[in-house]
């Protein structure tokens, strides 16, 4: 995988205010973490539904820069996530794959775990590409 794509994502603002850390990215797979910080947390002591949302979009969006020319642009167009398990604290890891591809639209599913390897949320999400 190219250095510079993994750099580019350590360096997304957004990522960087979530605390989303790539592991392992490539067209087909992406793994992200989160070191979970109090901000993370909504009122009653769980990881926000936010949070879940967050790393679930990334992490497809990441394989699908992935796959990217340089010239191309990309958006979340669909987001369905299922919360499993609270998060208590800890990692979460968000494990990728792609499931579907075509010319402009990419589809991706993608399991979240806790550092204790418990599934907590599984996610779709689709993105377009112009």
């Amino acid at each position: 995988m190219n250095g510079d794509l993994l750099e580019l994502l350590r360096n997304d603002t957004f990522w960087s205010f979530m605390g989303m850390e790539p592991l392992r990215v490539t067209p087909k797979e992406a793994e992200l973490k989160i070191s979970l910080k109090p901000h993370h947390f909504q009122t009653f002591g769980v990881v926000h539904g936010g949070v879940f949302a967050a790393i679930i979009d990334a992490a497809v969006g990441a394989m699908v820069v992935a796959d990217m020319a340089e010239e191309q642009r990309m958006a979340t167009v669909e987001l369905k996530v299922n919360y499993l398990k609270p998060g208590l604290g800890g990692d979460i890891v968000a494990r990728a794959r792609r499931i579907s591809s075509g010319n402009r639209v990419v589809v991706g599913e993608v399991e979240v775990y806790s550092d204790k390897q418990e599934l907590l949320a599984i996610g779709i999400a689709t993105y377009l590409v112009w």
